[in-house]
């Protein structure tokens, strides 16, 4: 490229200091084609995201800008899969245990309390970071869970899950 600039200033009979000063320039900001697409990719990929974020007031999103958890299911939608026919997991984001996960717990653990378990289990996958926070199937992960608990004893401090759920302070 500077040799290309240098042959045709030299064709066109220009000054030494102004060749000196073309190639300086040039060496200066050197221009990388394919760091300009990728530069661009991303300017419009935030272009995107401050649309979506403006738009989040919808009703269809929660306060907090994203889908009410009644509003969507807890498995990744099946349209657009990602290419090499992988399926793409989706971070947990429910509320409240879905009836179904609750009734699982009892009949597979009664010894267990479900709601605590269940908050157990959300503040868990919300605070775990990256990739391994992603999962296809919530209620596998849920089922799980469930079955890797151990017995209904739990302690919390001092408690036991008894105590806990009751109220009691023991000192």
């Amino acid at each position: 490229m500077i040799s290309e600039l240098v042959r045709i200033l030299l064709e066109a009979n220009t000054p030494h200091d102004v060749i000196v000063a073309a190639v300086k320039a040039v060496e200066v900001q050197p221009i990388d084609v394919q760091a300009e697409r990728r530069r661009e990719k991303d300017r419009e990929r935030k272009r995107c995201l401050r649309n979506s974020a403006e738009s989040a007031d919808t009703p269809l999103n929660g306060s907090n800008g994203f889908p009410h958890p009644s509003l969507t299911s807890l498995t990744p939608p099946k349209e657009n899969p990602p290419k090499g026919g992988q399926k793409k997991g989706t971070r947990f984001f429910a509320e409240t245990a879905p009836p179904e996960w609750i009734e699982f717990c009892k009949k597979e653990r009664p010894d267990l309390n479900a709601g605590i378990l269940f908050a157990g289990f959300k503040d868990y996958w919300l605070a775990k970071p990256g990739k391994d926070a992603c999962k296809l199937d919530w209620f596998a992960t849920w089922r799980n869970w469930v079955r890797s608990q151990k017995s209904g004893n739990v302690t919390y401090g001092n408690m036991k899950q008894k105590e806990h759920r009751a109220g009691a302070i023991t000192l």
